[in-house]
């Protein structure tokens, strides 16, 4: 699907790079999918027949990544539609949909070929149900379904409900609304 850009400052275009470069409250749409960031930096490369197209994608400040059922933020993030690794970096960085939402205070990284989400610094998973796993690091492991190629909003799981394990490490703690396990 075609990418629409804007942006407040204005958009450069390095052709020699092949890099398109968007600052000043700027935001790439395609399809259902939203990135709203301070300055978005896109690499694209020429395909065979001709056309462009992305492959990887760059955000920086006061990053929001929208989607029909997630919505992920943080101060920084890359997509890299080949690997199909979404890394997402800052204070506090979040990846949410209606059946919950994770954070944490460093990092949280998607790989969507693998089905692995890696949340790093302060963690925490919390589903529906208001239960919560804490931990230094979470490890999340989802059903198999090969994401190579998929646009961001087609790589993110679907629902929590896709996650077959969940692992904890460091300072670990579970919590229900009747129980805490340390």
């Amino acid at each position: 699907r075609p990418i629409e850009v804007t942006a407040e400052k204005g958009i450069e275009l390095q052709q020699e790079n092949k890099r398109v470069i968007a600052r000043g409250n700027a935001q790439a749409i395609q399809g259902d999918v939203t990135v709203l960031a301070d300055e978005l930096i896109a690499d694209y490369r020429t395909k065979a027949d001709g056309a462009s197209e992305v492959y990887r994608i760059f955000a920086s400040g006061n990053v929001t990544m929208k989607s029909s059922s997630e919505t992920a933020t943080g101060d920084s993030a890359i997509y890299d539609f080949d690997k199909g690794v979404l890394v997402l970096e800052g204070q506090l960085v979040t990846l949410g949909n209606p059946e919950g939402s994770v954070t944490a205070h460093s990092a949280l990284q998607y790989w969507s070929i693998e089905g692995v989400a890696v949340a790093e610094g302060a963690a925490v998973a919390e589903d529906k149900e208001k239960r919560r796993l804490y931990a230094d690091k979470l490890i999340a492991f989802f059903r198999e379904d090969s994401a190579a190629g998929k646009s961001i909003s087609e790589a993110l799981p679907k629902s929590r409900g896709d996650i077959t394990f969940l692992q904890g490490f460091g300072n670990v703690r579970m919590e229900t609304a009747k129980e805490v396990v340390r």
